[in-house]
């Protein structure tokens, strides 16, 4: 089907122009007239790639045609041709990377066999030798019409009509994915199996004895991605029946995915549940082969009773048609063997949360924050659970991957996670580059993500949240912010940054200065954390000075916070951490060798009322694009995807 079609433009001359339909878009190819306006260099040439900056905007701009075709179709992988004079390349692109020919004469009449075959070979195959998933069918017009009565159902006030409308919006079409029955998942199962074997958390309900009349209780949960605990022999969860037709989901526009070609590709979408007529969260990823399934990361975090996470419904590894995990192989072709191989994943959950930047109030952004880390009745750490009793830490603290559930009481708020949960032994440096430690910033390769770096990413997102929309000091707020959470430095073949952040903290200021009146609980916790990641930075080591890649040991100190409860920490508690009288003396004082006084400093916020926070105004982040992940393709310069020569 034609990949174009006609739109009218507010151009001054009145024309029509052509835009890509990239749902239909099959096998793109990319023109250049000029070997210097090409993405790679010519046949005889001693370089691969063509130099300068309009080689690498080339380079760009074909990378956004793939991201784009994996964003708005569901594929396994993508071919392409470019075409640069009369020499042509052909690639193949899926999320490990992109596989490129040699370059080949089509006027010689030997050399443009590849392209003969190629074309020829193209045109007998199967959707699925394509790069198509054969687990996702476009929707009929029965199921569609069936998605559309269930979204009509809702009452007019509930905030997912607005949102399954736009996923339903003209220009997506809605698809069937298919969900193997045996990927179906019991989340009651799964406790009652785990009961036995392991103890409830310790009651620790004189944590918030003070301050639970100023928190109202909501509902909890959480999603994950990308688990990096060791993978196990079988990726599959082992609940469930033999196949007997699988559980099917419609799904729309993406509510949010990469713009990179490259990488876990996550995708959110709101779906309907074709069995129960309800709407749910569907996300598809890719992991990395030596992680967890998604769904058996639940699994474990359900049997150790983690309270406050998602309840999924099914989830597992994709199948192909030869019952064998959808997985790239562009890895294959590397020959230093450093590029890693991605296996398809997809979890479906009951819940379908609200972006934090949607926060009402600057006290709801407090109370969901601290959330985040507190369980049931705001009594202990639904972070800190994860990581004692799963040994499992989240390792991807960010915006993007704290939502907010509605509760029936309108003063409660909830939190969901929405990213990767990992083991705690990963070295590998992942996450949101914006909110990542400055120590992993700074050190790629050699520092061990642990409980600290996320509780620092907690700081970043707060601040980070404070300088979108509070009043700050600052005066060039975009040159500001660029450099303190943007900035990324090529070192060799890693990248490094945070040293904003780095210097923020060894000055022990926060990094958002707030305009308002000293003393003031939004005011004080920014500062409070600041101080916290002071006094840890000061007894570690966390600034590396080996290569990137020493696999020498770096731990923090092992350091035990005795067990008051936080309402008998005062303010100078918090800002000066040390060790009370009743308590075992230690040499070091590390704020962040657990959660506890992180999590007095959000709970003693939250206790004040809600007209000392200062108002949420509009959106001051009108020049951002976009966050970026570890992993996920870094572009100098955004590239215009229009007129090609």
């Amino acid at each position: 089907m034609d990949a174009y079609k006609i739109q009218k433009t507010d151009d001054a001359d009145g024309e029509s122009l052509a835009r890509v339909r990239w749902a239909w878009a099959c096998v793109p190819i990319e023109l250049k007239s000029t070997a210097s306006k090409a993405p790679f260099a010519k046949a005889n040439s001693k370089h691969f790639f063509t130099g300068g900056q309009l080689g690498r905007l080339a380079r760009g701009q074909i990378a956004d045609y793939a991201a784009m075709i994996l964003n708005h179709q569901h594929r396994v992988f993508c071919f392409m041709i470019v075409i640069t004079g009369v020499e042509a390349r052909l690639l193949r692109w899926d999320r490990a990377g992109a596989v490129v020919t040699n370059a080949f004469d089509l006027t010689d009449s030997e050399q443009v066999k590849p392209m003969y075959r190629f074309l020829y070979r193209l045109s007998k195959m199967t959707a699925e030798q394509r790069g198509y998933d054969p687990t996702v069918v476009p929707a009929s017009n029965d199921e569609i019409t069936s998605m559309n009565v269930a979204r009509d159902a809702l009452p007019e006030s509930d905030y997912r009509r607005k949102r399954i409308a736009a996923a339903m919006t003209c220009g997506w079409q809605i698809q069937k994915i298919r969900m193997r029955e045996q990927d179906v998942v019991s989340v009651e199962a799964w406790r009652r199996a785990g009961q036995d074997s392991t103890s409830a958390p310790p009651d620790s309900s004189s944590l918030s004895s003070s301050v639970q009349a100023g928190v109202a209780p909501s509902r909890l949960s959480s999603t994950s991605s990308d688990a990096h605990a060791p993978a196990s022999s079988d990726s599959r969860n082992e609940t469930g029946s033999a196949d007997s037709g699988g559980r099917y989901f419609l799904v729309g526009k993406p509510e949010h995915h990469t713009d990179s070609p490259i990488g876990r590709g996550t995708r959110g979408y709101i779906a309907y549940d074709m069995k129960t007529g309800k709407f749910v969260f569907l996300r598809d990823s890719w992991r990395y082969e030596t992680s967890k399934s998604e769904i058996k990361v639940y699994e474990q975090l359900h049997r150790n009773r983690v309270r406050h996470i998602a309840t999924p419904i099914c989830g597992g590894d994709v199948m192909g048609q030869d019952n064998s995990p959808q997985q790239t192989c562009a890895q294959e072709f590397d020959k230093d063997k450093k590029m890693p191989k991605y296996i398809h994943n997809r979890l479906v959950v009951e819940e379908i949360g609200i972006s934090l930047l949607e926060f009402p109030t600057g006290r709801d952004l407090v109370v969901v924050m601290t959330h985040a880390l507190i369980v049931t009745h705001l009594t202990s750490e639904a972070h800190e659970d994860a990581w004692k009793f799963a040994e499992v830490m989240h390792r991807d603290i960010s915006v993007a991957n704290i939502l907010m559930l509605p509760d029936a009481n309108p003063e409660a708020v909830g939190v969901s996670y929405k990213e990767e949960l990992g083991a705690a032994t990963q070295r590998s440096r992942s996450g949101t580059w914006q909110f990542m430690s400055a120590s992993l910033l700074k050190g790629p390769g050699i520092k061990t993500h642990e409980v600290a770096d996320d509780l620092e990413s907690y700081m970043h997102v707060l601040n980070w949240l404070c300088l979108r929309f509070f009043k700050t000091s600052h005066v060039n707020l975009r040159s500001y912010v660029s450099d303190s959470y943007d900035l990324v430095t090529k070192v060799g073949k890693h990248r490094t940054g945070g040293h904003e952040k780095y210097q923020a903290i060894k000055d022990g200021r926060a990094m958002a200065n707030l305009e308002q009146k000293e003393g003031t609980p939004l005011k004080v916790l920014v500062e409070s954390l600041a101080t916290m990641c002071h006094v840890h930075y000061q007894a570690v080591d966390s600034s590396p000075s080996s290569e990137p890649g020493d696999d020498r040991p770096r731990r923090h100190p092992i350091i035990t916070i005795g067990g008051a409860s936080p309402d008998t920490y005062k303010w100078s508690d918090i800002y000066n951490p040390r060790t009370r009288q009743d308590e075992p003396k230690v040499k070091k004082d590390d704020p962040l060798v657990n959660h506890r006084l992180f999590i007095a400093a959000f709970l003693i916020a939250c206790s004040a009322p809600a007209s000392e926070f200062p108002a949420k105004e509009e959106d001051k982040f009108a020049f951002f694009k976009d966050i970026h992940t570890e992993h996920s393709l870094k572009r100098g310069i955004k590239t215009a995807i229009n007129g090609t020569c």
